[in-house]
């Protein structure tokens, strides 16, 4: 009786082994591909919003009445920007400056709320999680930078305060609402450790924590 029990489980527990040391070696054969994808994911993640920003100043620009002539595409100060040589003034200097970084931070939002929160599900890899995040952080980053350069455009170029603490709260306001819509502190910080899997399984996983655990018979028993 006793041999006929713990057979079946020998057997269990080797293909167990086998799988986990098959699933290691996979894991093991993915992960430049991962780490890749996240540095390319990144990278257009941190380009796209800034080229869309100058992008939409330059529209604003010739859409009020601004000579492509009189424009100079460089650097202002420490951030690549346009510079107008033609005047502007009232509402058309309002909007140049205000344009940029809300609309660049307001299609960074709808990335996130349109693509980001439907595609992920209740998916919840490392490097989900942090796909979020940063496209939240550009989103913050972007609209604080569109209320500094419209409010305070001196500071702003200069990279002065208040401007500057505008777009460093706004960046953490990013991170901070990803965080929080991102289901409950015990799932969060288990993404954050590198655990893989679905955010329900996770938070039931970790509801069931500090129970119990049944004490398996030892062989032989």
């Amino acid at each position: 009786m006793n041999d006929a029990s713990t057979s079946p489980a020998s057997v269990s527990l080797s293909a167990m082994q086998d799988l986990t040391g098959v699933a290691a070696e996979a894991t093991g054969r993915a992960w430049p591909t991962r780490v890749l994808l996240i540095v390319v994911a990144s990278g257009v993640l941190l380009v796209a919003p800034i080229a869309l920003h100058e992008a939409i100043h330059v529209f604003v620009a010739f859409t009020t009445g601004v000579s492509p002539s009189a424009m100079d595409i460089g650097f202002v100060g420490v951030y690549p920007g346009v510079e107008i040589n033609d005047p502007l003034d009232g509402w058309r200097l309002s909007l140049f400056h205000y344009s940029g970084g809300l609309v660049a931070g307001g299609a960074m939002l709808y990335l996130y709320i349109r693509w980001y929160w439907k595609w992920s599900g209740n998916k919840t890899t490392f490097e989900e999680w942090w796909l979020g995040a940063l496209i939240l952080i550009t989103a913050g980053n972007e609209i604080g930078n569109g209320i500094a350069e419209g409010a305070f455009n001196a500071e702003y170029i200069a990279n002065q305060e208040p401007a500057s603490l505008i777009s460093l709260v706004a960046t953490v306001g990013g991170f901070l609402v990803h965080r929080i819509m991102l289901g409950s502190r015990g799932a969060r910080l288990a993404v954050m450790r590198g655990e893989i899997g679905d955010r329900n399984q996770i938070e039931e996983r970790l509801g069931r924590r500090g129970r119990r655990e049944p004490r398996w018979p030892r062989e032989g028993a």
